[in-house]
């Protein structure tokens, strides 16, 4: 019996970890779209808009995160006590990751764009690539800690 429920323990593991890759390609997709809307049509400037089209997807990433990867903690009875709630300490988590991961983002892209010449967009690839691993890091290990 210990044997499958250990299986059991680790398929909800490993859904979990699809659904929050699932919702990192959203999120993904909202920063890019909102970048890209930002700085190739409106003309802003590329750190300013990598603030706003980052925190678009932050915002989309807590929300999905909170109602669908993580689903909330189990009340007493085993029901979704917290599904759908903000939880402040969770929610003040989520915003100093990705606080770190933004500050982190922009110092690259930075270095990036003006270091090396590549085009901001271009630029925008490589630097999702390494903050995509950070921020999975401190949202499983910190922010949904448990979950």
């Amino acid at each position: 019996m210990v044997g499958e429920q250990g299986k059991g323990v680790r398929m909800q593991g490993l859904i979990q970890f699809i659904k929050f890759g699932l919702v990192g390609v959203m999120n993904t997709a909202v920063d890019f779209l909102v970048y890209a809307l930002l700085f190739r049509l409106l003309g802003m400037q590329f750190l300013l808009a990598q603030v706003f089209s980052y925190s678009a997807g932050t915002l989309n990433s807590y929300v999905v995160n909170k109602l669908w990867t993580f689903g909330g903690k189990a009340g007493a009875n085993g029901t979704k006590a917290t599904a759908g709630k903000v939880d402040k300490g969770e929610f003040a988590r989520c915003v100093l990751v990705n606080a770190g991961t933004l500050l982190l983002s922009i110092g690259l892209l930075y270095t990036l764009k003006t270091g090396m010449g590549l085009d901001p967009l271009v630029a925008k690839i490589g630097v999702t690539a390494v903050t995509v691993v950070v921020n999975y890091i401190g949202s499983k290990l910190w922010v949904f800690r448990g979950q």
